[in-house]
């Protein structure tokens, strides 16, 4: 148990309150304690973060202020949200992802963090593998201005400059800006596909007139094929086969995963569905809708490449269109 968690669970089961001295070189370790203390007051919303923090400075005045004449401190007042009221700052989430009253994202340089500070928490934002305790070796290669810094310097500025919330607020924002871009990707491919394939269609319609054209490959193969190449695009990319249509795939006929949000959804809403997939059983559904466009690739591609009918009325038709649409140049 922590050293003011100690004295908060004597005094809570006393009717007189314990005391503790805070000594100036064991200030820092006080501050991180505070903090580690007054976090528990703070609930939680729907994306598995809090709805404001409190300032370990301000945390810090308070515990002075309440000390006795001998530098004594009641560390009741780390269990009392009415006496941390006036370290405690709310957190916008009006744009869909938390921000400090100025407006800057809660994982921007905060009012009471130092250059240093932040720029550790930058660092190990940075890391796909976040572990504190590997904080010091890695500032040693990438940062060597913060090699100076001990493993218990990192471990104070995780919980005072509460690195766990800031770090989750930057992923679940970034993964929902990386949502909406592959979303604005994926129509963007899915209108030219439709752009090409109406192109070919009408290459394609003045050769059904031509009976040396039918004579070697009839109108039902010729469209067979065309949709075949189509087919093996789309698919390709992760869009649905055949189009828009089905549960699995939006407005727009484009895939998405069981915990998305619909198209075109506010931030908050996008973020709010990838809080609850990482909550629940994250990750699961992508992995199975990639398995499965692996697969169906597979077999489309082996049933293509291993009919050698297929294969060679697939050249004859590239051939024919080639030349026809040299001809009408």
């Amino acid at each position: 148990m922590d050293m003011l968690d100690q004295n908060a669970s004597a005094s809570n089961g006393s009717t007189s309150t314990d005391l503790i001295v805070v000594p100036e070189q064991i200030a820092a370790i006080v501050g991180t304690e505070a903090v580690k203390i007054a976090q528990k007051l703070l609930p939680l919303n729907g994306f598995g973060l809090p709805e404001g923090f409190y300032r370990p400075d301000t945390l810090m005045n308070l515990l002075s202020i309440e000390a006795d004449s001998d530098g004594n401190i009641n560390p009741d007042i780390l269990t009392d949200p009415a006496r941390l009221q006036s370290a405690y700052v709310r957190l916008n989430y009006t744009e869909g992802f938390p921000a400090l009253p100025s407006g800057r994202p809660f994982w921007a340089q905060l009012d009471f963090e130092s250059s240093e500070a932040f720029a550790s928490f930058e660092i190990y934002t940075a890391q796909k593998v976040r572990q504190v305790y590997f904080m010091p070796e890695i500032c040693k290669v990438l940062a060597p201005d913060l090699k100076h810094l001990q493993p218990q310097d990192f471990l104070e500025y995780f919980h005072t400059n509460y690195w766990h919330y800031r770090s989750r607020s930057y992923d679940l924002f970034d993964e929902a800006v990386r949502r909406k871009e592959r979303h604005r990707r994926a129509i963007n491919v899915q209108d030219e596909h439709f752009r090409i394939a109406d192109k070919l269609l009408r290459q394609i319609e003045p050769l059904f007139e031509d009976p040396e054209f039918l004579g070697d490959v009839s109108p039902k193969v010729a469209g067979d094929l065309l949709s075949k190449l189509v087919t093996i695009q789309r698919i390709s990319i992760g869009l649905p086969a055949n189009g828009p249509g089905g549960s699995n795939v939006d407005s727009d006929g484009i895939p998405k995963p069981e915990d998305s949000a619909p198209a075109g959804a506010p931030m908050e809403i996008i973020m709010r569905s990838i809080s609850s997939a990482q909550n629940g059983d994250a990750g699961q559904g992508n992995q199975a809708l990639d398995s499965a466009n692996v697969e169906r690739r597979k077999i489309l591609f082996d049933k293509t490449l291993n009919d050698p009918a297929t294969a060679h009325l697939a050249q004859e038709l590239i051939i024919r269109l080639n030349t026809k649409a040299l001809k009408i140049g």
